[in-house]
């Protein structure tokens, strides 16, 4: 008797899983959260690259003298897997 193939996509994220990321990362669009800057931007020297708490990636103005700082970060829009984001304050 043949045994049933094992479905080796158990674990893997599902279209409707990557949806639901999408959801709730655009779920902050709008809110004002605590950015550390890590790093210029790669494809945009005016940008300033850093991560939230939970690691999303947010781009926004600045310069290479914020890297290392917090700085509290408007998250303006949603690309679907970073932010692009403008500095209210510092944190």
């Amino acid at each position: 008797m043949c045994q049933p193939r094992v479905d080796r996509s158990v674990g893997s994220p599902s279209l409707e899983d990557s949806d639901i990321r999408i959801e709730k990362k655009m779920e902050l669009e709008g809110k004002t959260v605590e950015v550390l800057a890590e790093e210029q931007n790669e494809q945009d020297a005016s940008l300033i690259t850093g991560r939230l708490s939970n690691n999303a990636v947010v781009h926004f103005p600045g310069d290479t003298s914020m890297i290392g700082n917090l700085y509290m970060v408007k998250l303006v829009e949603c690309k679907g897997f970073y932010y692009i984001g403008e500095v209210v304050a510092d944190a």
